[in-house]
Order: structure tokens, then sequence, then C-alpha cells
């Protein structure tokens, strides 16, 4: 016989709280029930199933979700379970660092900028704590005179004071 593979219920519990975070779920934001009943449930084996409901009710006692069974029943992320879901959060600095490095990738000079749209798909892997630091992030890179930023807010231009640090 081949080994046992079974989540435990503290498994379980974190592959719940997965589901939120891969989708980047915010604080009120929700899954519905029939996810759960037709696609993760099915995807567990009998005795995870078996443990399924408990692990729900745990996190619900622990404050990281509430169950609405009214209308679309679901189960929405709760403040508390936003913060411990995305506790190891990138920080501004991370942040500045990231967009910094866009520019030395890119062999960027003083003077030399890009259309903030191209860091769309950066923005879009952040979580939603991290999202929300994006802006203070340039913000700070133009306070240290790193970047600039056009008055339509649509180009970032490298500095000579940015081109020295990264370079």
């Amino acid at each position: 016989m081949g080994q046992k593979i079974m989540m435990t219920k503290e498994e379980l519990k974190d592959a719940i709280m997965y589901q939120f975070e891969k989708q980047n779920l915010k604080e009120n934001e929700i899954i519905p029930m029939r996810y759960w009943n037709f696609t993760f449930i099915p995807n567990l084996n009998p005795k995870e199933q078996d443990i399924f409901e408990e692990s729900v009710n745990e996190l619900i006692d622990e404050g990281k979700l509430l169950y609405e069974p009214d209308g679309l029943s679901c189960l929405r992320l709760t403040k508390l379970g936003m913060r411990l879901l995305y506790q190891n959060s990138k920080s501004a600095q991370d942040i500045e660092d990231d967009i910094m490095d866009f520019f030395r990738r890119g062999n960027y000079r003083a003077g030399q900028g890009f259309m903030v749209r191209n860091l769309g798909s950066y923005i879009q892997s952040l979580n939603p704590n991290e999202k929300s630091l994006v802006d203070i992030a340039i913000e700070n890179l133009i306070n240290k005179q790193f970047i600039r930023i056009n008055e339509q807010q649509d180009f970032l231009f490298l500095e000579d004071a940015g081109y020295n640090y990264i370079y």
C-alpha cells in the first residue's frame, strides 16, 4: 500500500484560507458556498470531507471567517482573517525596491521613463495590503528624488539620484 496522504485539520484550515488568498480577496469579500460544495470539497478525500465543516467552524470561532446562510450563502473574510492571511506582505520599501528594479532591469537612464500602466501585471500580482502601498511607494521615491511623475500621472521617469542608486 502507498502512503496515506491526508491533510490534518490545521492543514485543511490553511487550504481553506488559501482559497481567499489566491483570489486576493479583501475584508468582507466572499466565496460562495456553491464553490466550496461543487469545486473544493469534491477534491478532498472522504476523511478530509468529514472534517471540512469542523475546520470551517473553527475558522469562524477564531474570527477569521463568517458564515452567511441567507441569500447567496457564503464564507466571508473578516478583518482579522485578512490581516492574518497577508501578514507576510511586502512593505512600502519592498515595493519601492521592486519599482526601482523595474528601471534597472530595463536598463533605463536618467530622464527615461515608462508608462505607469507597464506596472500593471506587477500590481495585479500584489495582495490587497500591498496594492494599498503602491501609491505610498511611488510618493516615497518621488520624495527621495529617485523618480518623478508627469502632470497626467501616467509616466514615471528615472531621476539622477535614482540612476545612481540602481547602478
